[in-house]
């Protein structure tokens, strides 16, 4: 990835566009072209058997008439006049030194001789037999004469030219037929293949230029994407060593402190009791903060430790009630356990864990309830150990519960303004407790108190 992320990358990119662009094009462009002329050959082949076809009836519809030469200029011109695709219809008798024109569309021709080359080769073929060309002159080397006649030929809008032999009534080989016949047809279907092979090319070439327009957006948002999650990654290295860089100097803070309330290093004055007080209690909230942090860091980078065991949640959920008890009555708020039964049924869970889970949700229960009191309920029900942490505190708006397990996330009104907090206590008990394939909820009423709902598959 670092090869894209400097600026030999970007023209990487461009060069690669470019080369596909023309890639397709060339690609797109041989195989139309290979189309069109496959199509082309064969149209010719068609073209080519039609024609022949085509001559071979003339021929029998005159070959009764073999010798009356009037009669046959009659018939050429009423054939003429009737078939627009003839440009030439030309009918000669051998001679010593040729072939002389005897009928033609082109009565200026009648009388003249010619020893061009294809009618050469017309005449030695058997009857009904000859032959059928749309290049009359290519590849041969022709006399001045012929040069000339092929030319004429030509001028007179024809392309598929067609000879063969006439033969009389009696089998005899009298004269030769020749015919003319105009490929327009062929040429305006094959330019209209052009045409549309052409408004193709134009159109995959638009194509494919969106497509990469596209898809070096999308290299965009991949370099994009690459570089947050580096910065994530450097991030996430920092809390992790800030917080453990953190956490020395906070434990021998929140120690001395401790010693110097205990009386440890004497007496000392109640002012300075009080100065020492509150650096404990910022000590403390530090300290939090520090795990918290530490927390976020291992969830993230998937190094926290899960260490579960089937064991009974009672003697949890009573050791942490019993801690957090002090805080509680501190409030004059009743923490009460009501267990559904004496005997709780066993869940597989990681013991600390859950330790921690009960502090956290208690803890904000404790934090954000003036008055009233706060039950931990349990319930059986569809093979799990609900757990149910029940408040009369300020509750929250639904809007509120739905990002309540964001992380930084903090209700912020009137009443929670005053509350300390860094919003990711519930987003980590939320990611513990999916951890341990468990489940949270929330309910709230603003106004009147807040439920929280745990669960754990029973063993």
């Amino acid at each position: 990835m670092n090869f894209f992320n400097n600026k030999q990358g970007v023209v990487a990119q461009l060069v690669y566009g470019a080369l596909l662009i023309i890639l397709i094009v060339v690609l797109i462009s041989i195989n139309s072209f290979s189309i069109i002329k496959k199509y082309k050959i064969g149209l010719n082949e068609s073209l080519n058997n039609q024609a022949y076809i085509y001559a071979k009836s003339i021929y029998t519809l005159l070959r009764d008439n073999m010798g009356d030469n009037e009669l046959l200029q009659k018939k050429v011109e009423s054939l003429i006049d009737r078939n627009s695709e003839i440009k030439n219809f030309t009918i000669l008798e051998p001679r010593e030194d040729g072939f002389e024109i005897v009928v033609s569309t082109n009565k200026e021709q009648i009388g003249k001789r010619t020893n061009f080359y294809l009618y050469k080769m017309a005449w030695n073929q058997k009857d009904y037999q000859g032959i059928a060309t749309d290049a009359i002159s290519a590849g041969i080397a022709l006399e001045e004469e012929d040069k000339k006649f092929a030319d004429d030929l030509l001028r007179q809008g024809g392309n598929w030219f067609v000879a063969l032999p006439m033969f009389n009534q009696f089998d005899q080989k009298e004269a030769i037929l020749s015919i003319m016949i105009s490929s327009q047809f062929e040429n305006d279907i094959t330019q209209k293949n052009q045409i549309s092979s052409l408004i193709l090319t134009m159109v995959t070439i638009i194509v494919v230029i969106m497509f990469l327009a596209i898809t070096l957006r999308i290299w965009d948002y991949a370099l994009l994407y690459n570089k947050m999650k580096e910065v994530d990654k450097m991030k996430d290295e920092f809390i992790s060593m800030a917080s453990h860089e953190l956490r020395t100097p906070v434990t021998g803070i929140k120690g001395y402190s401790s010693m110097i309330l205990d009386g440890s290093f004497g007496e000392v004055s109640e002012s300075a009791m009080k100065g020492v007080s509150i650096i404990k209690s910022a000590a403390d909230r530090l300290a939090i903060l520090v795990e918290d942090l530490l927390d976020v860091s291992r969830i993230e980078q998937g190094r926290i430790e899960i260490k579960s065991a089937i064991l009974d949640p009672d003697t949890v959920i009573k050791e942490i009630i019993e801690e957090l008890k002090i805080q509680a009555d501190s409030k004059k708020i009743n923490l009460l356990f009501r267990p559904h039964k004496d005997i709780l049924p066993k869940i597989n869970i990681d013991p600390d864990r859950l330790k921690q889970i009960l502090i956290n949700i208690i803890g904000n229960s404790i934090k954000y309830t003036e008055k009233g009191m706060i039950e931990v309920i349990t319930e059986e029900k569809n093979k799990k150990l609900f757990i149910k942490i029940k408040d009369t505190g300020i509750g929250m708006s639904s809007e509120a519960q739905k990002r309540l397990f964001q992380k930084f996330y903090r209700v912020k009104n009137d009443k929670t303004k005053e509350i300390t907090g860094t919003g990711l206590g519930l987003w980590i008990t939320k990611r513990i407790i999916e951890l341990m394939n468990g489940n949270i909820e929330v309910e709230s009423i603003e106004g009147v108190g807040s439920q929280f709902s745990i669960s754990f598959e029973i063993k």
